[in-house]
């Protein structure tokens, strides 16, 4: 995701996903990420990046499992492959907060899941904890219990929502104040635990 230009739509070839820019290709294929960078803007270095593109979509290796996030994002909530991301690190601009899986059902729109699975339950009310005192620098609270909270940003006016959920932190945010928070979380922790131990 970090790597990602979100002005520029992603293309398949084969098991790849990719973009093409003026000297060369940003993409991933299975488990691996890839940069294919020419010297200059010319058609032979943008023919080679189609080629070598393919030649990477033929490796084998495409019966690799997904990440659970990114199936779950992908078969359950139906996002579409260029609205799903991961990032590892200074998850929204925190520098405690990694690795981090990101869906949006709407590209063009600002509200996104988000969901992050911690080593233990411990940890992951440590972040869920972290994350709520840092984010009521921007945010106000509207609704709090001991394992969620709903926030309003002071002056856009969106929602933020989140769960912990024993090793999972769960949530949404850039969400309209119309959005129903509890369902829209609940169907969350329906999607990526109902066929595993919370």
């Amino acid at each position: 995701a970090a790597q990602r230009d979100q002005d520029r739509e992603l293309e398949q070839l084969g098991n790849a996903h990719y973009y093409p820019t003026t000297i060369g290709a940003i993409g991933i294929v299975n488990q691996y990420y890839f940069k294919l960078t020419g010297n200059e803007e010319a058609p032979a270095i943008t023919d080679k990046a189609v080629q070598i593109i393919g030649a990477f979509s033929a490796l084998p290796g495409g019966d690799v499992e997904p990440p659970r996030a990114f199936t779950v994002f992908r078969e359950v909530l139906s996002i579409p492959f260029a609205g799903i991301g991961f990032e590892k690190n200074d998850v929204f601009q925190f520098q405690f907060a990694q690795n981090f899986w990101f869906g949006t059902p709407d590209i063009n729109e600002d509200f996104r899941y988000y969901v992050h699975k911690a080593e233990s339950d411990g940890a992951a009310r440590e972040l869920f904890d972290q994350l709520v005192e840092n984010n009521l620098y921007d945010y106000d609270e509207v609704l709090r219990t001991e394992d969620s909270v709903i926030l309003t940003h002071k002056f856009l006016e969106t929602r933020l929502a989140m769960k912990q959920v024993g090793p999972w932190v769960f949530g949404f945010d850039g969400a309209s104040a119309e959005l129903d928070a509890e369902g829209t979380l609940a169907t969350l922790q329906e999607a990526f635990l109902s066929d595993e131990e919370a």
